[in-house]
């Protein structure tokens, strides 16, 4: 009796402390919530105004104009994107994180994302190369969050790439009923022995060329995907380059949007 009673105290306690953490987690969540949107609001700014100038519309620029415009547009846009990553992630730990599901076609996704990026792309003097099939089924997907993934994967391959190309490739699976999506560099590769661990939180990849970032663009990948459902995983060579690619399940399109509340699977 007195074990059982022993017992029943320590999931009482454990109990309440799984309350206060959640409960913690939830204002954590909250405030960056209101601190990242006071610092998205003026970097939306800078990066659209960055881009209109770029863009030569007011006036032509000279060459060390145009080099000092696209390094703010550059550093601002991977900042946003951070930001992004970061207020994602707490707010999936905190169980906030929303997955409005519609008809979506991916291929206007990948030439959405790859507009944003081309001119980071062209600056390092890389070749973007876009391979899709003409057409795809109309798919079920959060468009807002598969948009990130695909800037995260872009994002990462830009960064440790400094010669060469970034491809991105979508293709169906009719056998397992999916679509697969694949971003490749010809990059530094990983080494073998943290293939494991580039999808963890705050893992960052650091060599002489590149500092490293915040660690969080994989981990946000990685959630997002299995939020829909998916599987994602990674090729690398040192040396050669990173191919990393992500599933999405073929849904029958819904009758209305919807919307439902989950939480990512930590490592």
């Amino acid at each position: 009796m007195a074990r059982q009673a022993d017992e029943l105290y320590k999931r009482e306690i454990n109990g309440q402390r799984l309350k206060m953490i959640n409960s913690r987690n939830k204002n954590i969540a909250n405030q960056l919530a209101v601190l990242g949107h006071e610092i998205k609001s003026p970097l939306t700014r800078i990066v659209a105004l960055s881009e209109f100038l770029l863009k030569e519309i007011p006036g032509k620029l000279n060459d060390e104009q145009k080099e000092c415009l696209q390094d703010i547009y550059n550093n601002s846009y991977i900042l946003m994107n951070s930001i992004n990553s970061l207020l994602s992630l707490s707010k999936s730990e905190a169980g906030y994180q929303c997955l409005n599901l519609s008809p979506q076609n991916i291929n206007e996704v990948v030439e959405s994302v790859v507009l944003k990026v081309d001119s980071i792309v062209s600056s390092k003097g890389l070749l973007m190369v876009v391979d899709v099939p003409h057409e795809v089924p109309v798919v079920n997907f959060d468009r807002e969050k598969i948009e990130q993934i695909l800037f995260n994967l872009l994002d990462n391959a830009i960064k440790f790439t400094q010669n060469g190309r970034i491809a991105i490739k979508v293709r169906v699976d009719n056998e397992q009923d999916q679509l697969v999506v694949s971003v490749e560099d010809t990059g530094v590769g990983i080494e073998e022995k943290n293939k494991d661990k580039v999808f963890e939180k705050f893992f960052t990849k650091r060599d002489a060329l590149n500092p490293g970032g915040s660690g969080l663009g994989l981990a946000v990948v990685k959630c997002f995907v299995e939020l829909h459902g998916g599987k994602v995983w990674l090729e690398s060579a040192v040396g050669k380059g990173t191919r990393v690619s992500f599933t999405i399940p073929i849904r029958q399109a819904p009758k209305r949007r919807g919307c439902a509340s989950y939480a990512c699977s930590g490592r």
